[in-house]
């Protein structure tokens, strides 16, 4: 479990200098932003943190499959804390991903009852 969670932490720890690479060289005042708004995003990135060590849990617990394709359900979560959160507005077309992601959600939740 040791293992998991260092491997976890350094995935974490690429990813967000991997952003933070390409949003400075892409999006400079992005960036700023962020920074200056971080404590505002601090519980996103943990709740995120937390819910990767959810996947690594899980991955061990049953089929990858099944993780991978009823994991998706974490979009519905990101774009909920975007929209009541951080009050991000949410597109029609984003409303119509949420629908066939919780469509796809709901087909695996069925399959694997049968």
């Amino acid at each position: 479990m040791l293992k998991a969670l260092l491997v976890l932490a350094l995935a974490n720890s690429l990813q967000t200098v991997a952003q933070g690479s390409y949003m400075a060289l892409r999006t400079p005042r992005e960036l700023a932003k962020c920074i200056v708004l971080w404590r505002r995003a601090v519980p996103v990135g943990v709740l995120s943190a937390l819910g990767s060590a959810c996947w690594f849990a899980a991955f061990a617990m049953t089929d990858v499959a099944l993780v991978r394709g009823f994991g998706q359900i974490e979009i519905l979560f990101t774009l909920a804390v975007g929209h009541f959160y951080l009050k991000e507005r949410t597109k029609r077309g984003e409303i119509g991903g949420l629908l066939l992601v919780g469509g796809g959600v709901a087909l695996i939740a069925v399959a694997g009852m049968g």
